[in-house]
């Protein structure tokens, strides 16, 4: 049989979340040769990136060019299943093509597009410079959803997920949150499975050395103590929040030194906390290092004096994981699927409660104790995308099995 799998998001060089795992995901099944007795077909837009491992000979490529920037899973895919016939379809974010196989299987990471819609951005997923272009897109989209759709980030998040609901076999889930969500929000909707982000302890999420850990803040110029955030910059991640808390904790002279630095692209809102910085002269404090390498992300997570996540809404939360597993002391938003995750090893807090948190934090940044914390490393074994990607291969294979 004839396995495909939508590896767009997996080959792309500056990979994020969801990105990074449909990476590992693949990686798994490729060193493993997951799926010996079968074909297995990739769909990628350009050649394979060279982190990826060597096929099997059961694996091929097929690069599908596609020009415009939009639309390649839901129409340049689409395109290609017109003509091919294969007996599977597995596609590691939610949006599938809008012609797939009859057994189709997605993944969902989140619904904050549905249950939290304030927190995305309305902006054009079309980012042409011709506006002309940009309205005729928008009036095809409108046109194709009978007006119930726009060509913006908001729209494509929601139509993409509810088209997933409607019409694939099986979805999994990154967390139990998330697969409760599904239930609470649709009446209606194929199998749900739990399969969890994993974290890779023996290549780069375990306590770092302080030789190592140094190097690497030498490379970002981080001489200073400091309090990471890792993430876009945005509304959904709470950033001005945390600019508000870090200013309060600089007025309580907690350490004169003290820095915050933010790890992540630019994102919803993100000039909000540009302009609080600048507007309360923290530009000397407050550094944005952009995209980092995960090689690179590791040792900052390792010599943070503390790690903020202070998210509003979240499918799992793949960095609290991480600070964890490098034995960083955390503080984080009391949200359930926290809880879930990290269970008692984090701080939670409310990050609108300003004062109040930033007490908090002082308190950690005092009495942190790096080896009770590195205790918390432990609980991040159970999270391995080798049990993830074995998780979801024998659902696949199950699926397969059945007529």
């Amino acid at each position: 049989m004839v396995i495909g799998i939508d590896a767009s998001q997996a080959n792309k060089k500056e990979r994020t979340g969801t990105e990074w795992y449909a990476f590992y995901i693949l990686r798994e099944w490729i060193l493993t040769n997951a799926f010996s007795e079968h074909e297995v077909w990739l769909y990628i837009q350009m050649p394979l990136c060279d982190d990826l491992p060597a096929l099997p000979k059961n694996w091929h490529v097929h690069i599908l060019k596609w020009p415009p920037k939009i639309f390649w899973s839901q129409v340049r895919l689409s395109w290609e299943f017109l003509f091919s016939r294969i007996d599977l379809l597995f596609v590691p974010a939610h949006t599938i093509p809008l012609i797939h196989p009859r057994k189709t299987v997605t993944i969902v990471h989140d619904i904050g597009f549905e249950t939290n819609p304030e927190l995305y951005s309305k902006k054009s997923v079309v980012q042409i410079n011709s506006w002309i272009i940009q309205i005729l897109i928008s009036f095809f989209v409108r046109i194709f959803t009978l007006g119930k759709y726009g060509a913006n980030e908001l729209d494509y998040q929601r139509f993409g997920l509810r088209f997933a609901i409607a019409h694939t076999t099986l979805i999994f889930t990154v967390s139990q949150f998330t697969k409760n969500e599904i239930r609470k929000k649709f009446d209606k909707h194929p199998s749900l499975v739990v399969a969890y982000n994993g974290i890779l302890h023996k290549e780069f999420y375990h306590p770092f050395s302080k030789k190592l850990t140094a190097l690497v803040k030498e490379k970002y110029s981080l001489q200073k103590p400091y309090i990471l955030s890792v993430g876009r910059i945005e509304k959904k991640k709470n950033s001005l929040e945390l600019a508000k808390i870090f200013k309060q904790l600089t007025e309580q002279e907690v350490d004169s030194n003290l820095e915050l630095v933010y790890v992540g692209g630019e994102g919803f809102e993100s000039d909000q906390v540009h302009n609080y910085v600048s507007a309360h002269k923290l530009e000397h404090r407050v550094r944005f290092l952009g995209w980092v390498p995960q090689k690179d992300l590791a040792p900052l997570l390792s010599g943070a004096s503390l790690f903020a996540f202070f998210s509003a809404y979240e499918g799992f939360g793949v960095p609290l994981l991480q600070a964890l597993a490098v034995g960083a002391p955390v503080v984080a938003s009391n949200l359930e699927v926290f809880r879930e995750i990290a269970d008692n090893c984090a701080t939670y807090c409310d990050p609108h409660e300003t004062k109040e948190t930033s007490v908090i934090c002082q308190k950690i940044l005092e009495n942190a104790q790096r080896e009770t914390v590195s205790k918390c490393a432990e609980l991040t074994h159970r999270f391995t995308w080798e049990i993830t990607a074995n998780i979801i291969k024998k659902n696949l294979e199950s699926i397969l099995a059945k007529n």
